[in-house]
């Protein structure tokens, strides 16, 4: 094969692959250093040189001898003199050999060791590509299931989906005969660590129970979602079973909650079914502390206070809606308290007095000197507890509310008595 050959095989690895032609020599110098160390000894001296016109030779450093031993390090007089008139016994001199003559046997380990060190760097390129990408999404085609492990081609690299990142209703029988799968890049992992060290197969570990899985899914199907126009605040998942999802408008005017769930639920349907039937539950994101445990409580319809205890919210729901609020196992409460960081106790209207707090005033306990009128207004503006004078609102807000200046008056100044009869 002549020089420019050679080359011209270079050139087109190097585009094929998408690596600086540079690199590409160098990673075949390294091949037949490798190849032929192990021939020739780690002591051979030896360089791999390469040039476009006449391509890869190899460069021996040889001692000048009357009468030569060790042909591999030693050269005739006569012979050195046909390459440098000059040259005497016992002087070094640089022997030109052609890379073929090594062998056919050695040609073929040098390309599979050349073959080899570009793949590893296509994976190390691929590899640092995808620890830029953690958190995103990705859908790849099922190649196996091991012990612990599904393992999924993401085209030039493989990955690792762990049993402990699978949803419950990824059934290992049902992924045996699946052909693609959707998950997010939950780590890349040093991929230069030793093969015995490593617990999975690849250093790229995905995921189908984080949060953010449920949040990429959300964003690929709604495009108010994907435009900005409503913003994903919050997500809490139990994966599998129920997730809650705070969302926010960009501007408050924007939120409609139709737009994310779909014409009957149609979206989130389909978002659910990737997730193996997992209930999604769309609530609106609230600044007010009170009024966002109350809308995390979702699907309960009827909360009728949410006051602070300590590092905890405890929300009082009517008797009957108890269940709903609670959830099967918990489970609406444990989301709920997920989603807002802090746990939040759900207890029925009936054990209020048992629960109430020792200082500030609930709107539970107006109930007597307020209109229901106005102790709704203050339930959907979230201000059910007021645990003191601090916290009271301005005259301003309760005009914003659509009361009068005189009836703002008159509420200030009853929750004020209120607070102070329990200091």
């Amino acid at each position: 094969m002549q020089g420019k050959e050679i080359d011209q095989i270079i050139s087109r690895i190097a585009i094929e692959r998408k690596l600086p032609k540079e690199f590409v020599i160098d990673k075949f110098k390294e091949a037949v250093t490798e190849v032929l160390r192990k021939k020739k000894g780690p002591q051979f001296p030896f360089e791999i040189i390469y040039d476009p016109k006449a391509g890869f030779y190899i460069l021996t450093k040889k001692t000048v001898k009357e009468e030569v031993t060790d042909p591999a390090t030693e050269i005739y007089l006569d012979e050195a003199k046909q390459l440098d008139p000059s040259v005497k016994s016992e002087q070094k001199i640089d022997v030109k050999e052609d890379l073929t003559l090594v062998g056919k046997r050695y040609m073929n380990l040098i390309s599979e060791a050349f073959l080899r060190k570009l793949t590893e760097e296509t994976k190390r390129k691929e590899y640092e590509n995808l620890a830029k990408r953690i958190g995103e999404k990705v859908e790849g085609t099922i190649l196996r299931v091991e012990r612990d492990e599904v393992v999924v081609s993401l085209g030039k690299v493989e990955a690792s989906l762990p049993f402990t990142e699978l949803l419950p209703g990824d059934k290992i029988i049902n992924l045996r005969n699946a052909r693609k799968i959707k998950a997010i890049i939950l780590e890349v992992q040093d991929w230069k660590e030793k093969k015995d060290k490593k617990r999975y197969s690849s250093p790229v570990i995905l995921s189908r129970t984080h949060p953010n899985f449920l949040r990429k899914l959300l964003e690929d199907e709604i495009p108010d979602i994907a435009t900005g126009l409503i913003e994903i605040k919050q997500i809490a998942r139990i994966p599998g079973r129920r997730a809650k999802v705070s969302v926010k408008p960009k501007k408050p005017e924007n939120i409609d909650i139709g737009s994310i769930i779909g014409v009957k639920g149609q979206i989130i349907k389909s978002i659910s079914e990737e997730l193996g039937g997992e209930k999604i539950d769309i609530i609106r994101y609230s600044e007010n502390p009170y009024k966002h445990v109350a809308n995390a409580l979702s699907p309960a319809k009827d909360v009728l206070c949410v006051f602070e205890q300590e590092d905890k919210y405890i929300a009082i729901v009517p008797d009957a809606e108890l269940p709903v609020a609670k959830g099967e196992d918990a489970i609406n409460a444990i989301l709920a308290s997920k989603l807002v960081g802090r746990e939040v106790l759900v207890y029925p209207a009936k054990e209020f007095e048992s629960v109430k707090p020792q200082k500030g005033v609930t709107i539970l306990e107006l109930m007597e000197e307020l209109p229901s009128n106005v102790i709704s207004t203050l339930r959907d503006a979230g201000m059910y507890y007021f645990k003191d004078t601090k916290s009271l609102p301005t005259l301003s807000e309760l005009k914003r509310l659509g009361f009068r200046e005189d009836q703002a008056i008159k509420l200030l100044e009853l929750l004020e008595a209120k607070i102070q009869e329990k200091e």
